[in-house]
């Protein structure tokens, strides 16, 4: 029986067979084709624009690339907006002591918490102590309580007679590469210990430790690190007999801050160290200036090297124009009773004698000079212009007809 051939629709189109709900199912389809079409369209839009942005380097900035990054920052600072939340019990989650068995022995109860040993920074006191008397330097903090409590390097918990952990203390050596034998006898009767109690200011600011003293036990010869031994380890000593130790991390993060920012001060750079030592639960700290004694050592190694800071790459052999107000945020340090010579005298600054000398000369001359030519001054209402100067020389040199003037 031949049946009856089914008719196939070629387009969306209304045909006059179509029933109202085929009209109805056909409008639809068409409204979504439509709507997806034009995403497409759109998303293709974007991701054109944004390929220009990132491969194009185009000097010409197009009205279409300033629109999708401001559609990227709009959509960017709506994702923060809508993270806030997020953000804020992250942040509280974070501040919960937490509690736990210890990440090493995985028995006993851990009492502190050590970020600087992620990813196994919950520790028992046993534990604590046998870790960070390798690294003394760790930020460590209390996790016993309701609260955290930052601990110095040196504050570690023991168990009392009932078994609680209490605090106590216990010597923390300033970290430093020992030396393989100090005298004739076998290594293994060689002891380490604590020797002289120091200061150590690192960029996470002070730190109350000892210098390793080694003793061999058979022949009682003893060894601690001198001066040179503190260079070689990176540290500077803050005074002679290195009662303060710096780490010299320290002098060059001063100087790059100083370089990034002229206006920072020694003192404000010291209240910043401060403040993360006394956040951290460590003592607070002074910082004497002779300790930057360790920029001229510097400086006198560049000089055998042949390096020059202050070369500038305008400034060659045929030179056009100089500036005689160049800054480099020189200290004065005038003080009552002070008489210090200067580290770099003659270098950065003029030697102060042959300053005077001159001054001296300039001034004898115009006393003694025919008819004392006038002396004339202006004010300078734009600043400090090379154009000021030229006029004072020029006035002067309608006086007495000068030709050629050296400043």
């Amino acid at each position: 029986m031949a049946g009856r051939k089914t008719s196939q629709r070629t387009s969306l189109n209304f045909e006059i067979s179509d029933s109202d709900d085929e009209k109805e199912e056909i409008s639809k389809v068409i409204r979504n084709l439509g709507a997806k079409l034009q995403e497409k369209e759109e998303l293709q839009h974007m991701l054109d624009a944004v390929g220009e942005d990132v491969a194009g380097g185009s000097t010409e900035a197009s009205s279409s690339s300033s629109q999708t990054w401001t559609v990227r920052q709009a959509l960017s600072g709506e994702r923060w907006r809508n993270a806030r939340p997020q953000l804020l019990e992250a942040m509280l989650e974070a501040g919960r002591v937490p509690k736990g068995f210890c990440q090493l022995c995985h028995v006993k109860e851990a009492v502190i918490s050590c970020t600087d040993c992620l990813p196994k920074h919950m520790l028992y006191s046993q534990c604590d102590i046998t870790v960070h008397r390798q690294y003394s330097l760790h930020n460590r903090s209390s996790v016993v309580g309701s609260s955290h409590r930052a601990l110095p390097p040196t504050v570690i918990f023991v168990n009392d007679a009932s078994g609680e952990p209490t605090l106590g203390e216990e010597v923390r050596l300033l970290p430093f590469a020992l030396p393989k034998s100090i005298c004739s006898c076998k290594a293994e009767n060689v002891s380490v210990s604590g020797g002289q109690k120091i200061i150590f200011v690192n960029m996470n600011g002070r730190y109350d430790l000892s210098v390793p003293l080694l003793t061999c036990e058979s022949c009682k010869c003893k060894w601690t690190p001198q001066i040179k031994d503190l260079i070689v380890n990176g540290y500077w000593p803050g005074t002679i007999d290195f009662q303060t130790v710096f780490a010299i991390e320290v002098f060059s993060s001063f100087e790059d801050l100083k370089i990034c920012a002229p206006g920072l001060s020694r003192h404000a750079f010291v209240r910043l160290l401060e403040s993360r030592s006394v956040r951290a639960g460590r003592s607070r700290l002074k910082i004497s200036r002779r300790v930057f004694f360790w920029t001229y050592c510097r400086h006198e190694i560049e000089l055998l090297l042949g390096d020059d800071h202050f070369s500038c790459p305008a400034c060659g052999d045929d030179m056009v124009a100089v500036s005689l107000d160049g800054n480099r945020k020189m200290y004065r340090f005038n003080r009552k009773g002070a008489d210090e010579s200067p580290y770099f005298e003659g270098t950065f600054v003029s030697k102060d004698t042959e300053v005077e000398a001159f001054v001296a000369r300039i001034r004898h001359q115009v006393k003694t000079a025919p008819g004392r030519f006038r002396i004339i001054g202006l004010n300078m209402f734009r600043g400090e212009i090379f154009a000021y100067p030229l006029y004072l020389q020029q006035d002067l040199g309608k006086q007495r007809k000068i030709e050629f003037a050296q400043t």
